[in-house]
């Protein structure tokens, strides 16, 4: 090797590096290879370099933020000094080399360092040579070179690692976004939010641009509008304009889609920067750009078509487009033979659910949001069918509930109010209705109930009460079950009402042999009532009636008939409307219904059997009239022998008193008595699982819960009379099943009997009824009065509770009068014998004496309010010690007075009588001829002749008990000069 300049490499970080030579690198600069060796690569003008190969250095520009140094050691070891050292840089942008002075001609022996800078943020350079250039004494010339790269490694991966985290950052889009492929048709992308340093910004903040491609997240001067090409030379679609909020897509002029086409591309969101006006790209979602010939709507099944419920964190049990149809926008048809759908889901705010290819929705956050539902299809020929549907998406966070109006609110029963069976309401007659009464919902705990009605007039209240005021032939209240939590609508139904602004007709049916006729059911009530349409023929098929509380048009057959019977049901408008009938319903044995004329005679042929029985439904249309609408009724009627008429016999409902404290056996009131003289009864409670008027009546819906009673005759099955004595519970209904047979048939009777608070009947006060003095009042004390009364005195009895005066069977006496313990003169009193009508009542009698002498006697009050009120539990005695003396006679009348009066009359007055009920005779006498007349008062008025003299007396008499007479002495003769006048 010649001398002259050596060079040896060191690196000042991981690397150290002993001098091989004279000549050292020193600094930022990082050594590629694993072993730097002796770099002498001077080479002499136009000869090959000496055999070192060349070395390769990296600086990355960015690493610290600031310039960057390294050092060129240099050492003239040669025998010449070496001149007009320098470098050359080879135009890198950002490199400078520093030669100090004193290196520029470097004795022999002589060392010095040449300082290269590379700037902060120096542009990328890729390897290239910088060489050293020395001139040694004598002309030679000699050349060192090593290759640098300038890198950007820590900005790039910085940028790297933010392009990245901008990644997905766009909320509410979807990543499939669909354009109509032809010509001009467009597409606006309108984001909801960005996410930017972890925190959500709306959308409205940033400008939004669609690119082909996107490599970093630099700063640009403008927002990017560059046409997008689409893959597979399918066109191009145009950029309009970088939106804030928005961006918007319109297909290339030049050419329509190619439908089959995609092409991927970016949403890309820019943030202004306030400082130099420039944007910065924050956040990006990958997209495909779908073009498509026909855009469609969505249809999905009735299960979601109305809103999907799921609960967070599950999916729904099925996918949302199992059996959804397909329609064309254009032509409004379906599309048919279509492929599978991939489903995708856009909101209009949070993403609170996510949904998969195949439809099935997942929940994320708890809340309810619009959603558009985008179904992607395509036909036999390829081409995309693009099907969306908006709906309301709810996130719940307990499971859904089943909701159901029915006819009697249980899970089970018919819907009520459907569309071809609507509720009927009438704004004069019948305009409100409780629906809430016939809700069912499956998760009440966790449920509330909400009513809204599709009518402004017909309205429904939040308790679920319907209100009429506008005839319509149709309108829709919805029911919903919402979450309590949330409010989030769980399950809804529709229920159906009509109104009618005149009242229904009404009818009566008159033509059986029960003389109050057929139970006329509305439309609605018929279709609902639990024992409608199907009955089965049998003896207990006027039991079933009679317990759904449905009267009948019994008629009488004997099997002994010999012909065709036809029967006049005699069905009466009361409006004067005309009727026409049908035979909805009928079975039978040993007959046959045959049909009914629209006059209403219904033929039934010639018996076949000796007991033939059958029923039958029929239905009667009332037109419409000047007063009534069209109407629709049932009624039914029944074969069978002749029955009893069991409504006379016995209250269609009663009252019946509670009073569980009682134990006095003498004052308990037996109450309801079910037996008729001639007759076969029979009498059983029903049980509320076999009581069928829970559901017979859509508008009198009662809750029928049975009550303890305490019973003379167990009435728990068929017994052969029932006694009902006091009930245990108040505010109860118990339903009673009476059966009568007369030897031919058996006729049926649902009572009712409600359990009221009891009362307790008692005597309030006993007056002396000659003088009105009371002897008797309850506050009087425990002591047994004693009375010492005339012969003839009444005393008159005031009870607490007006009573049937007959009671409910034929001998219940209003007191029952005991001897006591005194042997003499017994019955020496009586009660009153008014002659009264059954139904009348009363709360005063009147005990008469019947003979002298001492008695203990028992007021006790018995009997019934009336004949369905049954409240009177217990009645209380009142003893009064009694003692008749012989009848006094009347004492004489005084204070006589008589006067002229106009007319040719007299007046004559004098003072009654003290202690009798008395009358009077008053005595005339004119000349030799005396005359007289009986007066009840102390007045009387004598007709006279005019100026005439008359004289008058007066005495007083009485009748006693026992009719006999007692009369009082004759007053003096008082003497008068009539008027002539």
């Amino acid at each position: 090797m010649k001398k002259g300049l050596a060079i040896v490499l060191a690196a000042a970080t991981a690397l150290t590096f002993a001098p091989v030579s004279t000549l050292g690198l020193q600094g930022v600069v990082e050594a590629q290879a694993a072993d730097v060796t002796t770099l002498a690569n001077w080479t002499t003008a136009g000869t090959a370099n000496y055999a070192d190969d060349t070395q390769t250095f990296t600086v990355d520009s960015t690493k610290t933020g600031a310039s960057q140094t390294f050092k060129l050691h240099v050492k003239n070891d040669g025998a010449n000094a070496l001149t007009n050292l320098a470098v050359n840089t080879n135009s890198i942008a950002g490199l400078t080399a520093t030669v100090p002075t004193e290196a520029k001609t470097l004795a022999k022996d002589a060392e010095a360092d040449i300082t290269f800078t590379v700037a902060a943020n120096a542009a990328k350079k890729t390897s290239t040579a910088v060489t050293v250039t020395s001139t040694v004494s004598g002309g030679s010339s000699y050349t060192y070179t090593f290759n640098l790269v300038i890198t950007n490694a820590k900005k790039e991966a910085d940028e790297a690692a933010a392009f990245a985290a901008a990644a997905e950052k766009i909320s509410g889009v979807d990543s499939n976004v669909y354009i109509q492929r032809s010509t001009g048709s467009s597409v606006t992308i309108k984001p909801s939010y960005v996410t930017e340093n972890g925190r959500e910004n709306n959308a409205s903040n940033y400008k939004f641009t669609v690119q082909n491609t996107i490599s970093d997240l630099s700063e640009v001067t403008t927002v990017p509008v560059a046409d997008l090409t689409l893959t597979g030379g399918a066109g191009k679609v145009n950029i309009d304009s970088a939106s804030t909020g928005s961006v918007k897509l319109t297909v290339d002029k030049s050419a329509q889609l190619d439908a089959t086409k995609t092409a991927s591309a970016y949403l890309v969101a820019y943030k202004l920067n306030s400082s130099n006006g420039n944007y910065t790209p924050v956040a990006y979602n990958s997209i495909t750009i779908n073009p498509y010939a026909v855009e469609s709507d969505l249809v999905l099944s009735d299960k979601y078509n109305s809103g999907v419920s799921v609960i967070i964190d599950k999916k729904t049990p099925s996918s949302i487009l199992d059996n959804a149809e397909v329609y064309d926008r254009t032509t409004g048809k379906k599309v048919t033979n279509l492929s599978s759908a991939t489903a995708s889901i856009a909101f209009s705010n949070k993403a609170i659910a996510s949904i998969d290819n195949n439809g099935y929705l997942e929940g994320k956050m708890l809340g309810s949001e619009d959603a558009t539902i985008t179904a992607a299809y395509k036909d036999a020929s390829n081409v995309t069918f693009i099907a969306t549907k908006t709906l309301r998406v709810n996130v719940i966070s307990n499971s859904s509930s089943v909701i159901k109006v029915t006819a009697d609110g249980s899970k089970d029963a018919a819907n009520l109010g459907t569309s071809d069976a609507p509720i009927r309401l009438n704004v004069k007659t019948n305009k409100t209705f409780d629906l809430s009464k016939y809700v069912y919902v499956s998760d009440p705990a966790n449920t509330t109930i909400a009513y809204k009605s599709d009518n402004n007039k017909n309205t429904v209240s939040d308790a679920g009460v319907v209100n009429a005021t506008a005839a319509v032939d149709q309108f829709i209240v919805t029911v919903q079950a919402k979450d309590k939590k949330t409010g989030i609508v769980l399950a809804s139904t529709d229920v159906y009402f009509r109104v009618n602004a005149l009242p229904d007709d009404v009818l009566a049916v008159s033509g059986g042999s029960i003389a109050v006729g057929a139970t006329v059911l509305s439309d609605t009530d018929y279709k609902y009532t639990s024992s409608a349409s199907v009955m089965p023929i049998a003896s207990t098929t006027e039991e079933t009636l009679a317990a759904s509380q449905i009267h009948y048009v019994q008629l009488d057959v004997t099997g002994n008939e010999t012909s065709a019977i036809q029967k006049d049901l005699k069905v009466t408008s009361a409006n004067g409307a005309k009727l026409s009938y049908d035979i909805v319903a009928r079975n039978s044995t040993g007959i046959t219904f045959d049909a009914i004329s629209q006059a209403g005679v219904l033929t039934i042929s010639r018996p076949t059997a000796a007991n033939p029985q059958g029923v039958a439904v029929i239905k009667v249309v009332s037109s419409a009239t000047a007063n009534s609408e069209v109407t629709t009724s049932y009624f039914y009627v029944v074969i069978d022998r002749a029955d009893p008429n069991v409504d006379s016999m016995f209250e269609a409902a009663y009252n019946l008193g509670t009073d569980a404290g009682a134990t006095d056996p003498k004052g308990y009131q037996s109450d309801i008595e079910f037996k008729k003289n001639g007759y076969t009864v029979k009498s059983k409670f029903l049980k509320k699982s076999d009581d069928k008027t829970a559901a017979q009546n859509l508008y009198n819906l009662d809750s029928v819960e049975s009550f303890r009673q305490t019973l003379t005759n167990s009435l728990a099955a068929n017994t052969n009379t029932g006694v009902v004595g006091i009930a245990n519970v108040e505010g109860k209904t118990e339903h009673v099943l009476v059966s009568v047979t007369n030897g031919y048939g058996t006729a049926y009777k649902l009572i009712t009997i409600t359990s009221v608070p009891g009362v307790h009947n008692y005597v309030t006060k006993i007056e002396d009824a000659t003088n009105n003095k009371t002897v008797y009042t309850p506050d009087m004390g425990t002591a047994i009065p004693e009375l010492i009364l005339d012969g003839n005195t009444t005393l008159k009895v005031t009870i607490a509770y007006s009573i049937d005066k007959n009671g409910t069977t034929s001998d219940i006496n209003s007191t029952s009068l005991y001897n006591g313990s005194d042997p003499l003169n017994q019955n020496i009193i009586t009660r009153s014998k008014e002659n009264v009508k059954k139904g009348d009542t009363y709360n005063t009698f009147y005990l008469y004496p019947t003979s002298q002498g001492t008695q203990r006697v028992y007021v006790h009050p018995s009997g019934n309010i009336s004949a369905s009120d049954h409240s009177i539990t217990y009645n209380d005695d009142v003893t009064l010690a009694l003692t008749y003396r012989a009848n006094t006679k009347p004492s004489k009348v005084t204070g006589l007075k008589v006067a002229n009066k106009k007319g040719a009359k007299v007046s004559v007055s004098f003072d009654a009588a003290s202690n009798h009920n008395m009358k009077y005779w008053v005595q005339k006498k004119i000349g030799k001829k005396v005359a007289g007349k009986s007066v009840a008062s102390n007045k009387a008025t004598l007709s006279v002749k005019k100026g005439a003299t008359v004289k008058v007396r007066v005495k007083a008499y009485y009748y006693d008990n026992e009719g006999n007479k007692h009369v009082g002495a004759y007053s003096a003769w008082k003497t008068l000069k009539t008027d002539k006048k």
